[in-house]
């Protein structure tokens, strides 16, 4: 049964829903949202599959901040006006890092 999984799909759901919220550069908004929703169904399955094969709560926890965390440092580096190129680059790692790690602990914990 997965208990922990839903939490973060719960709040990438949020994230990708957010919508324009009344911005002018309607395009900028969009893509934001498009950027989000591109990362997070891969993020959210191997957060599944580490789940569902057993990974240790702390691990899934752990995975799942890296990802929705590094979404929202991504979208408030990117700004509705100014980027702030730190938070920016640091939410991209923190999703990479997540996608990265995740499987290779997937494909190791199943090859053994």
């Amino acid at each position: 049964m997965l208990t922990i999984t839903p939490i973060y799909a719960g709040l990438a759901a949020i994230l990708v829903s957010a919508g324009d919220g009344g911005e002018k550069s309607l395009a900028k908004a969009i893509r934001l949202q498009g950027n989000t929703s591109e990362y997070l169904p891969l993020g959210l399955l191997l957060l599944t599959m580490l789940e569902l094969t057993g990974g240790a709560s702390w691990l899934v926890h752990l995975f799942g901040v890296m990802l929705v965390g590094g979404r929202i440092l991504f979208l408030i580096g990117f700004g509705p006006k100014k980027q702030i190129l730190l938070l920016r680059q640091t939410g991209i790692l923190m999703t990479y890092g997540m996608i990265a790690f995740s499987g290779a602990y997937l494909l190791i914990t199943s090859l053994i």
